[in-house]
């Protein structure tokens, strides 16, 4: 039998055999916890992640959720890796660690912290794909003079700030965004998200500029990050007119 094939038989015999011990408990049913574990059924892309987390915090405030959560935890097996893709076990992982960051950074659980959880998610992205370039350009240099090069110095010094950009102007982004929640729906929302969201992203990664290549100076900076407010506005802007025209305005939560 494939491996693949095989995880599936498994999870889901360990979701029949927990659903028939939950039927012998006695424990209430929760109509919302069934209500979202529907909405997850057939997602795919990024609304896949979305329906879980909502699943999931949803269960972890609700009173009945709970007790039949530990009265599993009490009575039933521990259950399998689940059957996902990758990329969606990799995104879990991240996610797992987003929540024991310190109080003080870690995003609110929901749409709250939407915004600062998917910097983070999006930081970890581009972070690995800095990594994969910059270990193809090492390869390639070792292949093509036998040695590394002292550019090795300056390779070695983008796997350290790169990431630290990364991640402070992606999740300084997401910041702007869970600020502006209330207004997301109005032209300054828009704008606001747009410009700020650029200036928090490419002002970050451009503070490590200088550190990474001489032809950068500091002075260069908030030049730099002013124009790509500017352009952030401006496309936030022709996103509230092309939304508006469609009527995708996104509500007021």
């Amino acid at each position: 039998m494939p491996k693949r094939m095989a995880r599936d038989l498994t999870w889901q015999v360990a979701l029949l055999e927990r659903s028939a011990i939950l039927a012998g408990s006695g424990l209430p049913e929760c109509a919302e916890a069934t209500r979202f574990a529907k909405q997850a059924e057939g997602q795919e892309g990024d609304e896949l992640p979305r329906a879980l987390e909502a699943l999931n915090a949803h269960a972890e405030d609700c009173t009945v959720c709970r007790a039949r959560q530990e009265y599993l935890e009490e009575h039933a097996p521990p259950l399998p890796e689940p059957p996902l893709p990758f990329w969606i076990r990799a995104i879990g992982r991240v996610t797992e660690a987003v929540g024991r960051l310190p109080r003080g950074i870690r995003p609110p659980k929901g749409e709250p912290g939407e915004g600062r959880r998917t910097g983070i998610l999006m930081a970890t992205g581009f972070s690995i794909l800095a990594f994969a370039l910059i270990g193809v350009g090492l390869v390639r240099t070792i292949l093509s003079e036998g040695r590394l090069g002292a550019e090795w110095r300056e390779m070695a010094a983008a796997l350290v700030w790169i990431p630290v950009g990364y991640f402070v102007g992606f999740y300084t982004g997401g910041l702007v965004f869970d600020f502006t929640r209330p207004i997301r729906h109005r032209f300054v929302g828009y704008v606001l998200r747009g410009g700020l969201g650029a200036v928090a992203l490419y002002g970050a990664v451009g503070l490590m500029a200088p550190l990474l290549d001489d032809e950068f100076t500091w002075g260069d900076v908030p030049i730099v990050t002013a124009g790509l407010g500017i352009i952030g506005c401006l496309i936030g802007a022709g996103l509230w007119v092309k939304h508006r025209a469609t009527g995708k305005v996104a509500p007021s939560i």
